[in-house]
């Protein structure tokens, strides 16, 4: 089986390939010289269509879909708000993207990754050098403007980087960074919690491994207003990323 996952991989970079190149670059450099929300717009529909190819074709992956959010916010690609999801592997972005679509935060290093980084610049990402605190603080504040002043849809990874201590689920609480679910808080704008399972074993050792089975829960929002503070708030969220990761193990494995 290992032999055939070997062999399987230059079939899988090839089609990856061909789809960046005829179906995502043609859109990306036509919406070019447009500014960053008519960029988004127009490639967002693009990509939620490209991710379900790619989940189908490249991982050729069984995904579990549980969507609990509200009838109208089902009815959109991405309702503004803040999206939070629990960060496993590279495989995290396709799951989530095949479902809904807003502007995600990027290490810088993507951009400089061959037709990656186009694709990224021209779909709308926010990118931090994570090795500087002045980039990081200008993040912090574009992320701000477009939560509170502009209400659109942003995605980021409370842990920060994958959990690396042999635990099994997301972080604790206490691990996570809260910075951009505070200012949710105080502006009364809505998290979605988004839960994701089983992309490790999809991508793992840069290693595409085929169907595996995959889930993703997207949660209900939780609205500022019913909470007494920031801390229970915050945690209230990131509570329904990990119980719905555990639901998933549950289910995927039962």
């Amino acid at each position: 089986m290992k032999l055939f996952h070997y062999l399987f991989q230059p079939f899988v970079y090839i089609w990856f390939a061909t789809l960046i190149i005829f179906f995502a670059l043609p859109v990306v450099i036509f919406v070019l010289p447009f500014g960053t929300e008519t960029r988004f717009k127009v490639t967002s529909q693009m990509w939620v269509r490209f991710y379900r190819i790619m989940l189908k074709t490249v991982f050729f992956t069984n995904l579990l879909t549980i969507d609990r959010r509200d009838e109208e916010s089902k009815k959109k690609i991405s309702p503004p708000g803040l999206y939070i999801a629990n960060h496993q592997s590279f495989g995290d972005i396709p799951i989530i993207f095949s479902k809904i679509i807003m502007a995600p935060i990027m290490k810088k290093q993507v951009l400089y990754v061959p037709i990656l980084g186009l694709l990224a610049y021209a779909s709308g990402a926010i990118v931090v050098d994570r090795k500087s605190k002045d980039s990081r603080k200008k993040v912090f504040e574009i992320s701000k403007k477009e939560l509170t002043s502009n209400r659109r849809q942003l995605q980021y990874y409370p842990e920060g980087t994958r959990r690396k201590d042999g635990g099994i689920g997301p972080k604790p609480f206490d691990q996570i960074k809260t910075a951009l679910i505070d200012i949710a808080f105080e502006y009364n704008v809505p998290v979605y919690p988004v839960s994701i399972y089983g992309t490790p074993e999809v991508v793992n050792g840069g290693l595409v491994i085929p169907g595996r089975k995959t889930g993703i829960i997207l949660h209900e929002a939780i609205l500022a207003h019913e909470f007494a503070d920031q801390n229970s708030f915050a945690k209230a969220a990131w509570d329904k990323v990990t119980e719905g990761y555990f639901e998933l193990d549950r289910k995927i494995n039962s």
